[in-house]
């Protein structure tokens, strides 16, 4: 009944896997099952399949074992959600998507098809409703060296009250400038910069790849559902008329690629950064956070910004 339950959370046929191994999260760490199975823990699932053996006698399927989040994709929803709700100031909306590409271009260089990051950065424009002529001015100004292309990338570690960590993702033309006035605005609500490292090292940077989930019968929707498991996806979510990837980051690209020649359409890609041991803040910290993330993410130069804040 268990391996009937749980498979069917993941769309995982019965007797494709079995040994059900029930724990709690200090017994769930380190699991090393001997043969095919589901290890559960409170908030995680690892599921190992064997092949599938077709009427021929070859394997239809070959064996894969991942991890499987229970608890969603709250990062990258909040991003799209923010996306949907800044729409009225699509004008620094377009703007930092221009520097991404830009950056992205000068990198990378302008072929889309051999720059992932370049041409992630112009999905993401293309779904914002950037026009296409403002997408290949960027691009050209970052190969004719115009000021634009002096852009340039920065990550910032900074320490807040209540033992909150943030990881400040942002792109500009001026890093000096744009730290100080990273500075002054952590300062005025009691955080500041940490030394490069500092705080970084808790934080897993995780691959998004965000693909159509068109309508289907339900062992189509399986199917489906099992290919972006063995094309590498470590955890994947639905979200209205998506599936939302993720991947270990060195290993978007591939898997997006695995996914594509699976017939599935990319939607966009990104990347999050995720903290390894979460904190729940008291109402207090929340207070005091919330204007800070609220100030950061205002700032024309600021991308993103990812917290060890848990849910």
């Amino acid at each position: 009944m268990i391996t009937s339950l749980i498979c069917n959370r993941l769309k995982i046929c019965a007797f494709d896997c079995f040994s059900v191994v029930a724990s709690g999260a200090k017994q769930s760490q380190g699991i090393k099952p001997r043969a095919h199975g589901i290890a559960l823990s409170d908030k995680r699932l690892l599921i190992v399949c064997p092949p599938r053996n077709d009427a021929d006698g070859g394997q239809s399927r070959k064996s894969y074992a991942s991890y499987f989040s229970m608890s969603g994709h709250s990062k990258w929803s909040q991003i799209k959600h923010k996306k949907a709700l800044t729409d009225a100031r699509k004008g620094k909306l377009f703007s930092r998507i221009v520097r991404e590409i830009t950056v992205a271009a000068k990198t990378g260089g302008s072929a889309m098809d051999a720059n992932p990051r370049l041409r992630a950065a112009m999905e993401r424009g293309r779904n914002a409703g950037l026009p296409k002529d403002t997408i290949e001015r960027a691009i050209q100004r970052a190969e004719s060296q115009e000021e634009g292309a002096l852009l340039s990338e920065f990550l910032l570690e900074a320490s807040a009250p209540g033992g909150i960590s943030l990881i400040i993702e942002g792109i500009t033309d001026n890093k000096n400038r744009t730290f100080a006035e990273v500075r002054h605005i952590l300062s005025e609500r009691g955080a500041r910069l940490a030394e490069s490292g500092a705080l970084l090292w808790n934080f897993d940077k995780i691959g998004i790849i965000e693909v159509e989930r068109l309508s289907a019968t339900t062992q189509e929707h399986e199917e489906k559902e099992l290919l972006i498991i063995e094309s590498g996806a470590r955890d994947f979510g639905e979200e209205k008329d998506s599936w939302i990837v993720e991947t270990d980051f060195q290993e978007r690209d591939r898997v997006r690629r695995s996914l594509e020649e699976n017939g599935f359409v990319v939607k966009e890609t990104g990347h999050e950064y995720r903290s390894r041991t979460p904190i729940v803040a008291d109402e207090t910290v929340t207070r005091k956070i919330e204007p800070l993330l609220h100030a950061l993410e205002e700032h024309d130069n600021i991308e993103e910004v990812y917290t060890n804040l848990g849910e």
